[in-house]
């Protein structure tokens, strides 16, 4: 019992910065590790026989933890957390298949074009055709001049010309511009579907135990939407849950009521 409490993480202090929006990554960590040590606490209280009540209702307590918040945490976050969640990489990859896809823009770009530029190679019978860059045009479809003129006969839905140079031709299609443009936000879309996640989880984190608590009554120093969820934190269970906590282990640490006889 003690090797179990020494593991569990200061749920009070990290619940209290989500809830004043000043928590990270590491904070809904410790929130998960909290909610997995209440309950393997609960499982073993509930166990003891001829157990006291306030030992029976410390593990009632504990038992009406969130876990399903829990495994959503475990889920979501990643092995390595940063400190702060403006860095990113918090999210578990293959949490989120939209944010797996706009970090594969982000960080394997080359072989994204490689990619497309393999599909369009095939769809014209060009083995030549290539996809280029430069900062001028951004990227851009190049194939050579005897292709070219089949491409904007036989393709001209798709591809559009661009340019005529010496011996080639290069083109645009619509699905590249698009491609593009991703590519150049990807680093800031990723960011932010990030913390879109985050911000969800805390949402549940500041809200989603507050259902058993009566509705605080609001005060006129109180009307931020920050003191707001300070205060909604403050009545709610996860608040008794914390105390409840912070009572066993003081209990247990004065007492020797625990041990087997």
């Amino acid at each position: 019992m003690r090797q179990a409490l020494a593991r569990a993480p200061d749920l009070a202090r990290a619940a209290q910065r989500i809830a004043l929006a000043r928590g990270g990554p590491r904070d809904l960590a410790a929130i998960r590790d909290a909610l997995n040590a209440a309950q393997g606490l609960s499982a073993r209280l509930a166990s003891l026989d001829d157990a006291p009540d306030e030992l029976s209702a410390i593990a009632d307590a504990l038992a009406n933890a969130d876990h399903a918040l829990a495994l959503d945490l475990a889920r979501t976050l990643a092995d390595e957390l940063p400190l702060l969640k403006r860095d990113g990489g918090f999210v578990r990859q293959g949490s989120d298949a939209e944010l797996d896809a706009t970090r594969s823009l982000r960080d394997e770009s080359r072989k994204v074009i490689a990619q497309l530029q393999a599909a369009y190679a095939e769809a014209t019978d060009v083995r030549t055709l290539r996809i280029k860059h430069n900062n001028v045009l951004g990227y851009f479809i190049e194939a050579p001049q005897q292709h070219g003129e089949r491409i904007l006969k036989d393709h001209g839905a798709t591809f559009v010309h661009r340019q005529t140079m010496a011996g080639a031709m290069r083109f645009t299609t619509t699905e590249l511009g698009d491609l593009e443009r991703r590519i150049g936000e990807a680093a800031d879309t990723a960011l932010g579907m990030e913390l879109a996640i985050f911000e969800s989880l805390s949402l549940r984190v500041t809200e989603g135990w507050e259902t058993s608590a009566p509705a605080p009554r609001r005060s006129r120093r109180s009307t931020s939407p920050r003191a707001s969820r300070k205060s909604r934190w403050s009545s709610g269970t996860f608040a008794r849950m914390s105390t409840t906590g912070s009572t066993f282990i003081s209990k247990a640490r004065a007492t020797p009521w625990w041990r087997p006889r």
